[in-house]
């Protein structure tokens, strides 16, 4: 039996893969691949899914501002150690200026998390519209694959927030 696969515009494609990397981030921190799999296994209910998976995209949202401040924080307190050499040796400095220099890759991270989740309602919105206009029950379940497919798949940045978030 062939199995054919929807033909999607690029524009509809890009808005499936959008909506698939913001996705990755709540799936590797929550580990929410049993929602994933109700989206892959049962497209019928795909929009009670993704309620599902943006309660959770609020929830990292969460952590990941909480995670925000505790980063500031200690930025804080390492820049003003940094502006105090005097009485530090250099080995000591240096480390300062290493720990520094993670906790400030840490904040980018964050902050790129933060504005794809912050994103998230326009990811959705224009994932369901898709859904919604494809032409047959069969285009929507394939869609609904290829958007569970993409979100579970792993990537370095969606792994390092985990790593950050969870350890």
């Amino acid at each position: 039996m062939s199995h054919k696969v929807p033909i999607l515009e690029k524009d509809e494609l890009r808005k499936v893969m959008d909506a698939a990397e913001a996705a990755r981030i709540v799936v590797a921190v929550e580990q929410a691949y049993d929602v994933i799999d109700e989206i892959s296994s049962n497209p019928d209910k795909f929009f009670n899914s993704l309620t599902t998976l943006s309660r959770l995209a609020r929830k990292v949202l969460n952590d990941i501002e909480e995670e925000l401040k505790d980063v500031n924080e200690t930025l804080k307190k390492l820049e003003e150690e940094l502006k105090k050499p005097e009485g530090k040796e250099k080995e000591k400095l240096e480390k300062l200026q290493e720990e520094k220099e993670k906790e400030e890759k840490k904040r980018k991270d964050l902050n790129r998390a933060r504005e794809l989740l912050l994103d998230w309602s326009r990811r959705y919105r224009e994932l369901t519209e898709i859904i919604i206009i494809s032409k047959d029950l069969t285009s929507r379940r394939e869609i609904a694959k290829v958007f569970a497919t993409l979100a579970v798949a792993p990537d370095w940045f969606s792994e390092r927030i985990a790593e950050i978030l969870i350890g």
